[in-house]
């Protein structure tokens, strides 16, 4: 791409926005991405690949509802392409739209073998849950595919539905699998998942030691952030300190925003309340992420700032699409929604609401049948009194 730069003056017009635009999207510069793009369009109407990868860029932006109707527009121009009716049922789930996502995925399966994957996000927005893994099961039959994606799949329903101990052996089998296989950053994805799964049912130690073997496993900023995230959380805050200092020397507005999520989590865990919310606020202002938006929640749950912390989780519930794959590069992460319905308990208690007993009952419709969740017995007690 740096050679190519060199020779745009011999381009056409519509060559120099084509490889201009390409370059923006490799080097995660969205907003030049979208921009140049949508020059490009402006001109060629038609140009179907342009229109897709300006929807992705738009998706990294957070910008969904126009990333779909962009998605609508290519699959308008060439039905046939597989591709291009999986990426609009991605967007569509991410969007929230659990039914277009579904209709959209359905109309692939006999044209990418991708589209499972589309379907069990839509399944899985819908509560469908049984469905969701047979598609992700279909998912890991494909050669094409492999076994991999279907068992972070597989994995993260475990997880989501609060069958830590099912999770925690998926994602420990699953990170051995891609070991061998050489797929080191799958395997990492996997093993932060397994820290995270350990925090859940309150086991620091291994949560700790499985965050720690997803860093050294990968230096890929989304696993280093997610192992980050399980660390402070768990209690060793020095490792994640040294994660944030790293992330936030790469110039993008992606890294910065990750670097100052962590360094948010790390001045709550300290106390330090008004720096907590303004290194989480910063972040969200430079990425508007779902899980931004559920740190800064708790940051304020934390400070005693409830009508704001109620306004975040409010807000992470209406954009629970975004919870499918936090960095919307279809890694199933849904196994980290359900706590939005416990601390906006914890809100609402501290607000003597009188729908405290709602948001436990919704955390409970979810992991209520979970053995191994720690919250569940106590969520329970609290339905239960009168």
């Amino acid at each position: 791409m740096k050679q190519a730069i060199t020779l745009v003056d011999g381009m056409t017009e519509r060559e120099r926005f084509r490889t201009r635009g390409l370059l923006y999207l490799i080097t995660n510069d969205y907003k030049s991405c979208v921009t140049e793009y949508g020059d490009l369009i402006a001109r060629y109407a038609a140009d179907a690949a342009a229109r897709n990868n300006r929807a992705l860029c738009l998706s990294k932006l957070r910008d969904l509802p126009t990333a779909v109707h962009e998605m609508r527009e290519v699959v308008r121009i060439l039905p046939n392409r597989g591709l291009y009716r999986v990426n609009l049922a991605t967007y569509a789930a991410y969007a929230g739209d659990g039914e277009l996502a579904e209709r959209e995925a359905r109309n692939a399966v006999d044209l990418s073998p991708w589209a499972p994957q589309a379907l069990a996000f839509a399944l899985v927005l819908q509560g469908r849950l049984g469905e969701a893994a047979d598609s992700y099961r279909r998912l890991g039959e494909s050669p094409q595919v492999g076994r991999s994606y279907a068992d972070s799949g597989l994995a993260d329903l475990a997880l989501y539905e609060g069958r830590f101990a099912d999770a925690a052996r998926l994602f420990t089998d699953g990170a051995a699998a891609d070991t061998a296989d050489e797929e080191p950053d799958r395997a990492a994805n996997k093993l932060a998942a397994l820290a995270y799964t350990e925090l859940m049912r309150d086991r620091r130690p291994a949560a700790i030691a499985a965050a720690r073997r997803a860093l050294d496993a990968s230096q890929t900023r989304t696993i280093q952030f997610l192992a980050a995230r399980v660390l402070v959380d768990a209690g060793d805050s020095d490792r994640a300190k040294r994660v944030a200092i790293d992330l936030g020397t790469d110039l993008q507005p992606e890294s910065q925003a990750y670097a100052s999520i962590i360094d948010g989590m790390i001045a709550s865990a300290e106390g330090d309340h008004r720096n907590a919310v303004r290194f989480l606020t910063d972040a969200n202002a430079s990425l508007d992420t779902w899980i931004g938006h559920f740190e800064l929640g708790r940051a304020y749950l934390a400070a005693g700032t409830l009508t704001q912390a109620d306004s975040e989780f409010e807000r992470c519930i209406n954009r629970r699409g975004e919870a499918l794959a936090l960095f919307l590069d279809e890694e199933p992460t849904y196994g980290m929604f359900p706590p939005v319905y416990y601390y906006q308990g914890q809100v609402r208690a501290g607000l003597k609401s009188s729908r405290v007993q709602e948001s436990y009952r919704a955390y409970l419709q979810i992991r209520g049948g979970s053995s191994d969740d720690p919250l569940v017995p106590v969520l329970r007690a609290a339905v239960e009194q009168p």
